[in-house]
């Protein structure tokens, strides 16, 4: 859990000018909206003065300074990578496809890794990977835009562990 400390000021000057009774206004502030109406003596959360009215014939010029602070308790939870404790294929996305999809899969142990495309009749038709992979969780993009539609399916193997999902392309 992290603190956060909110601090707003306003600073804020305002002529009332009463001229054949009609109350005419304009108004300074620093964007953070303007009151059409003060009073003399407002304090603070604190107990400080800080509004005054100061007369002048006939305008009032209404001045004052404003000051707030809060604190936010947040939770802000920093990054970390997680370690997978198991070997996992994940279901592509999306699934039907056109032309593209991304396969997700995590290993927990460094390793030889091979992911591969087969069509439905067992022939391979892509490597996907083909290298030692150490320990973490990885997205592979598949881009079958040179592959007939159809049914595909891809298989993990990553030293004793094998898994194997369908897919389907569509044009």
């Amino acid at each position: 859990m992290k603190n956060i400390l909110i601090v707003l000021i306003v600073i804020f000057a305002v002529r009332i000018t009463a001229q054949n009774n009609q109350v005419n206004w304009s108004a300074f502030s620093s964007g953070f909206g303007i009151s059409n109406s003060a009073n003399s003596g407002t304090t603070s959360a604190t107990g400080q003065s800080f509004v005054g009215i100061s007369t002048n014939g006939n305008s009032k010029v209404i001045s004052g300074f404003l000051a707030y602070t809060s604190t936010i308790v947040t939770d802000v939870k920093d990054e970390q990578e997680i370690i997978p404790t198991v070997y996992k294929l994940n279901q592509n996305y999306p699934n039907p496809f056109n032309p593209s999809t991304v396969i997700n899969y995590q290993i927990p142990e460094e390793g030889f890794v091979t992911l591969k495309i087969y069509d439905i009749l067992g022939s391979e038709v892509k490597i996907l990977v083909n290298e030692n992979k150490p320990v973490g969780s990885y997205n592979i993009h598949f881009d079958a835009s040179d592959l007939a539609s159809g049914i595909y399916i891809y298989r993990l193997t990553a030293g004793s562990f094998i898994s194997t999902k369908k897919m389907l392309m569509i044009k």
